[in-house]
């Protein structure tokens, strides 16, 4: 070993040399007076990074759509916007045709794949041959016993329900279509 490189210790049985503990910035504490208690705290997650809001806002936003069914190209842009306040003023403007919107909205919400995974799994959606999304009779009842609750996802619900019966082809109508691929 060379005079830059320290000496790296592997085993904590070994002593470590007196000049490890003379780095600035290094701080040691004093050890507790009395017993240690460990009591447990919860995650101060926000609502939309939690797994609960986030399945039954995807249930919600496929309960939304026509047939209860939707691709998932829909499903991000409703799932984007229910996330936040923010996103749900944008797709409202544009949805309305209020000047000065963005004329092609397209919209990713990066927990869409898990949470579709997760309601998979559950048993609360089911994915149709041609890839759609379907809301089950299990998700069906969860919405059901979401809307009796008045207070549960209401800003979410509203949203939702300005938008009317979302069908696939009304929804690029209002959002805008993409110009079609060119073959190469």
């Amino acid at each position: 070993m060379n005079e830059r490189q320290p000496e790296l210790f592997a085993e904590p049985s070994e002593r470590v040399p007196p000049e490890a503990f003379r780095r600035p910035r290094r701080v040691r504490r004093r050890a507790p007076s009395g017993p240690l208690t460990l009591a447990r705290v919860p995650l101060p997650l926000p609502g939309r990074d939690r797994i609960a809001w986030r399945i039954t806002a995807l249930l919600l936003c496929l309960n939304a759509c026509r047939g209860r069914s939707a691709t998932v190209e829909q499903l991000h842009v409703l799932s984007w916007a229910v996330r936040d306040p923010h996103n749900a003023d944008d797709l409202l403007d544009v949805w309305e045709g209020h000047p000065g919107a963005v004329r092609l909205l397209r919209a990713w919400d990066p927990a869409l794949d898990d949470t579709l995974r997760l309601a998979q799994a559950s048993g609360l959606i089911t994915q149709r041959p041609n890839g759609r999304q379907e809301l089950s009779e299990s998700g069906a009842r969860v919405v059901v016993a979401v809307r009796e609750n008045d207070a549960a996802m209401d800003s979410e619900r509203r949203l939702l329900a300005s938008l009317g019966r979302v069908t696939e082809s009304g929804m690029w109508e209002r959002l805008g279509r993409r110009p079609p691929r060119r073959a190469t």
